[in-house]
């Protein structure tokens, strides 16, 4: 059996639009070829192994299984990250939070709560200079995002914390004058998350998407009520439903009533990303 004829095979076992280009990728993935190679050698045969791990993921993806974690790959914001069945698989609607951040001109530190698979933290650090560091409450996917870190050569300090309650991390953040923090933190309800894909509902971590059965803004308020305790200038970023606005905008007025507080819509004209700015009183 070739690889054009591989392709062929797999993507009559798959359903949906994408099906045939599901089948390439995981063709590609099988062989470790790249989409050009495999265009250019379709001829070239195929092993029985190689073979036998394309069925295997094409079962799994036809279980609706996502192709990222088939994969283990998901690109964001030009890099390609490790995913697994531990973290998230990062949104191109989250480069919004990322393009807000990059936008505050040269804070003292960055931190990353929540950091998942680590994407936003680590392209932070590879994007511009000040240091950043990146908190997480499950373990599994901290280990994750410390191997992005160290494959991609981003410098990120890891924590394990529920949010900023980490000893080290409430240090740092005494040292620095200007701190800017970005959170993508689940946001979901159990509501909100019916009307999601079978992908994201039957296989994406439910401790990264929901937070809780009222408004979904359970951890934002904690977070911000761990921020206040610190007088320091701050741009706190955090990543919302198009459906909280109204909610989150009051949360943070509520917090930081002397705030600045903005929105800014994602490639899809949501609003996507509160942004609330609380300069140092001192």
């Amino acid at each position: 059996m070739t690889r054009q004829q591989l392709w062929k095979q797999i993507g009559t076992r798959l359903n949906g639009p994408y099906a045939l280009d599901d089948a390439r990728q995981i063709v590609e993935h099988v062989c470790s070829c790249s989409h050009a190679e495999l265009l250019a050698n379709t001829n070239t045969p195929v092993s029985r192994r190689e073979q036998w791990r394309a069925k295997r993921m094409a079962a799994k993806r036809a279980r609706g299984v996502p192709m990222a974690y088939l994969l283990k790959l998901r690109s964001f914001y030009g890099r390609v990250f490790f995913v697994n069945r531990h973290t998230l698989i990062p949104r191109p609607e989250t480069e919004t939070l990322v393009e807000e951040a990059l936008a505050i001109s040269t804070p003292d530190l960055i931190i990353d709560v929540g950091t998942g698979s680590g994407a936003i933290g680590v392209t932070l650090a590879l994007e511009q200079n000040a240091p950043v560091i990146a908190t997480d409450i499950s373990r599994s996917a901290l280990r994750a995002a410390k191997r992005n870190a160290h494959r991609l050569g981003a410098n990120v300090k890891f924590f394990h914390s529920d949010l900023m309650d980490h000893p080290r991390v409430r240090a740092t953040m005494h040292q620095a004058r200007s701190i800017v923090v970005v959170a993508n933190l689940p946001y979901l309800t159990p509501a909100f998350l019916q009307d999601s894909p079978n992908e994201v509902t039957k296989h994406e971590p439910m401790l990264a998407l929901v937070a809780d059965d009222k408004d979904g803004l359970c951890l934002y308020r904690r977070l911000l009520k761990q921020l206040t305790a610190y007088n320091k200038s701050l741009s706190i970023l955090m990543e919302i439903d198009p459906r909280q606005l109204k909610a989150a905008r009051s949360l943070a007025y509520k917090q930081f009533p002397h705030a600045k507080v903005h929105t800014t819509l994602d490639l899809s004209r949501q609003p996507r990303v509160i942004q609330i700015d609380a300069p140092s009183q001192a």
